[in-house]
């Protein structure tokens, strides 16, 4: 009987367990000048999970640059891939550093934490895998010696109706609703014509 309730307990701790793997963020360094703005990427995989995972992200602080993730939190399914997206910005005021690189441009790194843990709700089901000192690298030039490598750009906002537009268009779709009610109606009512017959 206790190697029973032993095993259970295992395999329940095994179904609970969360697992998520992230790579490091790309491009692995970004050239931008001051006031620019770059995209960039990280996945999160759950290859080895067997339950879904929602993860978020927090910035560490460590450096002046303008961090922002195109979503507050993702929703990663078992047993698949997802990429996480996100901008980075050079402020104009940006403060000078006392190290440079070797061809004399400011570098600054910003890292941030991808914390996840398991969506299913899933009663004990609370353990949070922490992955820490994802790098963002920025190489400050005042101008550009390369392209930096294409990450897709964040996804405009669906347009939104204005309320009076809206009330607008939903009384036109009742109306135009009520009219194609009718003409069928009427139609099916209308007697057919009967033909006379011809007399001999």
């Amino acid at each position: 009987m206790k190697k029973i309730i032993f095993y259970g307990l295992v395999a329940l701790f095994v179904v609970q367990f969360v697992s998520a793997g992230v790579t490091n963020p790309q491009p692995t360094e970004l050239e931008l000048m001051k006031t620019e703005s770059g995209r960039f990427k990280f996945q999160i995989q759950t290859i080895t999970n067997p339950s879904s995972i929602l993860c978020t992200y927090s910035l560490e602080g460590d450096s002046p640059l303008i961090v922002e993730f195109d979503d507050d939190e993702v929703l990663v399914e078992a047993n698949t891939k997802k990429y996480v997206y996100g901008t980075v910005t050079v402020p104009e005021n940006i403060e000078q550093k006392i190290s440079f690189d070797t061809q004399g441009y400011m570098v600054f790194e910003e890292n941030f934490c991808v914390s996840c843990g398991s969506a299913d709700g899933i009663a004990g089901a609370s353990v949070q895998i922490n992955t820490c000192d994802l790098p963002i690298t920025v190489r400050v030039v005042s101008q550009r010696t390369r392209d930096n490598m294409y990450v897709p750009p964040k996804p405009l906002p669906a347009p939104e109706l204005p309320v009076p537009g809206i009330i607008i268009v939903s009384l036109i779709i009742v109306v135009i609703a009520i009219i194609a009610s009718y003409v069928y109606v009427y139609r099916r009512r209308k007697p057919k014509p009967t033909r006379r017959k011809r007399r001999k």
